[in-house]
């Protein structure tokens, strides 16, 4: 077989091409490949936001980035206002509002960077677990007669205005409310009429209109305290007895002390079915001395000897961690007869 002619014609196309690669073709001044930059790694240390030049903080495609995360947890907002204040703190800014007494403190120095006043549209509360048995009554998440009673003599135990205006953590920047309905809301929405909402005690008065000062719903009179805090009402008070009145109503108990607003005659199923109070960690310092108060108000009319053993403990956690005087004796009777 010849393979001449293969080698030939392969010969022929390698000259070829080599000799084209020698030939000077025209350019053209405006002639330009594609190109592409070259990217190039910068290795990037840990450094304040720098906009130009150097490293602006770890970034992505995606956003923001970082190689280590760290969380300070703390368990309420005077611990987590002492950490931002020490010569070290652990964090830049704070998650609760200043509180009076601080006020002075943090817009004098100059470590920190105060806003202006400006009203919060949100609110606190205390909740009911509608779900529960309070003293032997199903809440039927908020359907039961019953229930309606309890919640309402509940609401008869504190002087919300009082609360607002002398709980030293919110005086001055608080107002009480009657219904969920932020006073600085979207539109600006009126208050209802409150005075009847309490078919067993109506009120009357010149608040008791549409557009009603908060602290008006469950007021009989004006709390004369208890205990060295102004917001309790005291023990024989119209409000006291209200509440003792509804318990009565929810079938809690028979009657009640009018000197001393103690209930009397309590239901075995109320002593079989005692309530809990819970406080959580990261509420306010208001939200916590409200929450004792109403425990403490709890325990002076229902006689359970689970109510008064909660009422001790929080009223521990009271003292120990609002530096606040301890509520001392609130009449909590512990008897199971």
């Amino acid at each position: 077989m010849d393979r001449t002619l293969p080698l030939f014609k392969l010969l022929t196309v390698f000259l070829l091409a080599f000799s084209l690669a020698s030939v000077t073709g025209l350019k053209s001044s405006h002639f330009q490949l594609p190109s592409i930059q070259p990217a190039n790694a910068i290795t990037q240390t840990p450094c304040h936001v720098s906009l130009s030049p150097g490293c602006s903080d770890y970034w992505v495609p995606a956003g923001a980035a970082e190689d280590i995360f760290q969380a300070t947890i703390f368990t309420d907002e005077a611990s987590e206002f002492t950490n931002v204040q020490s010569t070290t703190p652990n964090i830049d800014f704070t998650d609760s509002p200043l509180t009076p007494d601080l006020t002075g403190p943090f817009t004098t120095s100059s470590n920190f960077q105060i806003t202006s006043t400006i009203s919060e549209a949100g609110y606190y509360e205390v909740q009911f677990m509608l779900a529960a048995n309070f003293w032997g009554c199903s809440m039927n998440f908020g359907n039961s007669t019953c229930g309606v009673q309890i919640r309402q003599g509940i609401a008869h135990m504190i002087d919300t205005a009082k609360f607002a205006a002398n709980e030293a953590s919110i005086a001055g920047q608080a107002i009480a409310l009657d219904d969920p309905v932020p006073s600085k809301n979207v539109g600006e929405l009126s208050t209802a009429n409150p005075c009847a909402w309490d078919a067993s005690f109506p009120e009357g008065g010149t608040n008791c209109i549409v557009g009603a000062p908060g602290g008006t719903a469950y007021h009989l009179a004006n709390a004369t305290g208890a205990d060295g805090f102004p917001w309790l009402r005291a023990p024989g008070s119209l409000d006291l007895n209200a509440a003792a009145r509804h318990f009565v109503n929810a079938g809690v108990a028979t009657g009640f002390n009018q000197t001393t607003s103690v209930l009397t005659g309590i239901a075995s199923t109320a002593l079989s079915n005692p309530v809990s109070f819970l406080n959580w960690l990261g509420q306010t310092t208001a939200q916590l001395n409200l929450h004792n108060g109403l425990s403490a108000q709890i325990c002076l009319s229902n006689q359970s000897r689970r109510c008064a053993t909660d009422l001790l403990r929080r009223l521990q956690h009271f003292h120990h961690h609002n530096n606040q005087p301890n509520l001392g004796n609130v009449h909590c009777i512990v008897s199971e007869s």
